[in-house]
This record gives structure tokens, C-alpha cells and sequence, in this order.
């Protein structure tokens, strides 16, 4: 059976907030209540120190569900570098609960998640032993609507679950056990940053704030990193100082579509307008870029991957992390600029 307390992301807190208050709001209503702060504070805490949210933050339904979404606003609220960390740790949550899960209620959170999970058997060619000549086949008994499972997958970079490594037949993909649970693991943190677009900005005076961005500096150091325009550029990642070289010399309208998606992304993310303004002053483009900035400063930005970056042949060294973001404040931090 489906304990939606382990899995929050399934329910609306809209809906939950007009069932237990018997009216119309949104989650902003949720930090005048102390004891839902403290608890949201206690997994907001756990999850940095952790790198894992807590298995229960509160005794009841309600105070699981408003622990979640209150510490996923605070985090969106103090920038992607935080929201990243405490994805990571709702995401490995749910992993160590779908590991104990029986495959009945794995079904029902695929149908929570919307996506089809058919019990159905398929035999597919495993290998040939070259000696021999003698075939093994491989059976599966779990398979989903390819449809369904790209459309599921679409922002995952794990290359076990790409197509071409899938099994495919009739339109269907046939998995274990094991990639069912990675499936899983990919849609849920695609569920969470969707999640996190139609979270709140709350006033950065609030108190649920202030106590949080001393808590995630406590165990990720500062937060807020005042550069100079020189000292900014010097420092960026080489893949990005390899886009706003391109950008700089062909103009904003040259870079494909991904690739100004990129820059806009890492730029809202550091807060960086000021810059943005003075790089590109004399571009024709500069305030349709400008609006985008302000726009994804607002929803939330996301940063590729770095496996993405090398697809897009941008990465141009080892870097050694998960995304520019990462290795820009890792180089910034190494120099105590």
C-alpha cells in the first residue's frame, strides 16, 4: 500500500492546505505556525548535514507534507545552489524507501506519478556464448508505454536508462527491477523542480529565512559572494567563459537555442544582472535577454549537467564536478575571494 507521507510530492499542498484550513491559500500561510517552522528548520538542517532528508519530520499527515514544501520554498528562496542540495537530499529519501517497497506499491506510485506500469512478460536475447553458439535469453516482466517512459526520462542524463539501452518491443519498455527504481529516482527529481516553479518567493525578512540561510551556511560556507565584474569573469568556468567569448564576438542572438538557455540559467542563478548589462551594453538582444534573466530569477534557474556540456562540446577541461555552477563556487571559495 502507497504511504503518501513518504512520498509528498504526489499530493498538492493546495489541496491539503483548503482540506485542513477549510479555505482558499497558499503555502506562505504555513511559516505563521512556530512548530511547522521548527520542524521544517529540523529537515532543512538534516538534509545539508545529511545529504539525506529525515524518514519522518513530523507525527502527522499534515505535518509531513507542509515540513516538505516549506523546506523546498525556504531553499528555492536562497538560490539553486541550496535548492540543488536539498533536491539531492528529498531525491535520496525516496530512494532508500523504494529499495523496501513491494512492487504493488511501486504500480501505485507510477499511477501517483502518471505513468503506466504493466505486468507483462517478454523474452528478449541476453547473449551467445561464442564458443558454443548457445543463445540466453533475459525475461522481463515489468514494461511501460515508450511514450510515456521518454516523456518520464526526458531530463535524465543516466545513460542505463537511454533508449538505446533499453529493451523495446510493441511500443512497450521492458524493465527489471532495479531500472524501475531508477526510472523512478529520474522522474521524481524531474516531479521536484517542477514542484519548485510553482513554490512562493517569500520576503527574504522572514524569520524561516534568515534561520535557514544560517544554517546552510554553517555547513556550505557563504552564500553570498560579492565580486567585481573582473573577478567574476576571471573566474568563470571554462565553459562558460567559452559562451560569452561567443557571445561577446557574434552577439546573443548567434547562440543556439540551449545554449542561451544555458548562460541565462548559470547567470540568474548568481544573481548576475549587473554583469549581463555590462558585457553585452552595445547588443541588440541585450533586453529580451534581460527579461529572460528576471524571469528565471523568479521561477527558479537550473543548470545542466556537466555530461551535458560535453554533448554541447562546451566542457573544455575536467572540472571534476556535477555542474559549472559547482565548480565556479568551488573556484571562488579556493582563492578566499
Amino acid at each position: 500500500m502507497l504511504i503518501t507521507k513518504k512520498y509528498p510530492f504526489i499530493v498538492s499542498i493546495k489541496d491539503v492546505l483548503r482540506k485542513e484550513l477549510g479555505i482558499e491559500t497558499d503555502i506562505s500561510v504555513l511559516i505563521r505556525d512556530p512548530w511547522l517552522v521548527e520542524l521544517t528548520l529540523k529537515r532543512f538542517t538534516e538534509s545539508l548535514r545529511e545529504k539525506i532528508a529525515p524518514e519522518s519530520s513530523g507525527e502527522t499527515f499534515f505535518e509531513e507534507i507542509s515540513s516538505f514544501y516549506l523546506s523546498m520554498t525556504v531553499a528555492k528562496n536562497l538560490g539553486i545552489r541550496i535548492l540543488e542540495k536539498i533536491i539531492d537530499a528529498e531525491v535520496n529519501r525516496v530512494r532508500s524507501f523504494l529499495k523496501k517497497e513491494s512492487f504493488d506499491t511501486l504500480v501505485e506510485l507510477c499511477k501517483g506519478l502518471g505513468i503506466t506500469i504493466l505486468n507483462k512478460k517478454e523474452s528478449f536475447p541476453w547473449y551467445i556464448d561464442i564458443a558454443t553458439g548457445k543463445k540466453t535469453n533475459r525475461v522481463l516482466n515489468i514494461a511501460i508505454p515508450v511514450s510515456e517512459y521518454l516523456r518520464g526520462i526526458a531530463t535524465s542524463d543516466t545513460n542505463e536508462l537511454a533508449l538505446q539501452n533499453s529493451f523495446l518491443k510493441k511500443g512497450l519498455i521492458y524493465l527489471d527491477r532495479k531500472r524501475l527504481e531508477l526510472m523512478l529516482v529520474e522522474i521524481i527529481r524531474k516531479k521536484l523542480k517542477e514542484i519548485v516553479n510553482e513554490l512562493p518567493e517569500l520576503n527574504s525578512n522572514e524569520e524561516i529565512v534568515a534561520k535557514a540561510k544560517h544554517i546552510a551556511s554553517k555547513y556550505l560556507g557563504p552564500l553570498d559572494i560579492s565580486l567585481s565584474s573582473k573577478d567574476l569573469l576571471n573566474n568563470l568556468p571554462p565553459c562558460l567563459s567559452k559562451l560569452i567569448d561567443e557571445a561577446k564576438k557574434n552577439g546573443l542572438e548567434s547562440l543556439e537555442l540551449e545554449k542561451g538557455l544555458l548562460l541565462a540559467n548559470f547567470l540568474a542563478s548568481m544573481k548576475e544582472t549587473s554583469l549581463v548589462k555590462e558585457i553585452f551594453s552595445n547588443d541588440p538582444k541585450l533586453r529580451p535577454f534581460m527579461e529572460l534573466l528576471f524571469t528565471l530569477k523568479r521561477t527558479g534557474a537550473f543548470i545542466p549537467t556537466c555530461s551535458r556540456l560535453k554533448e554541447l562540446n562546451l566542457c573544455l577541461e575536467k572540472c571534476l564536478e556535477k555542474t559549472p555552477l559547482h565548480a565556479y563556487i568551488k573556484k571562488i571559495k579556493s582563492k578566499n575571494l
